[in-house]
């Protein structure tokens, strides 16, 4: 019973640090805090909903595909931010 938190927790890991590794180097790299700040909570919002979509799904298949694609939504939201709302 205890392995279903494990994994949830380091999937959750994972997603939050493939989210949040471009998002501080932009940050440290142009010193602003703006971009960690509002970066952090949308990664914590979108890391929790990936992982529960991961841990709903029966069979393998659909798991690597919700994986697949919340790494593409963690894509286009990390760009979102970079780009769009913090623009140079």
């Amino acid at each position: 019973m205890w392995a279903k938190y494990l994994i949830n927790i380091l999937l959750f890991i994972i997603f939050y640090c493939i989210q949040m590794f471009p998002i501080v180097a932009y940050s440290g790299a142009y010193g602003t805090i703006a971009p960690t700040a509002l970066g952090s909570i949308i990664c914590l919002f979108t890391s929790y909903f990936i992982v529960k979509l991961i841990r709903k799904s029966k069979s393998i298949a659909k798991m690597i595909m919700i994986a697949i694609l919340g790494i593409f939504l963690i894509i286009i939201i990390r760009d979102f931010i970079l780009y769009i709302l913090i623009p140079y």
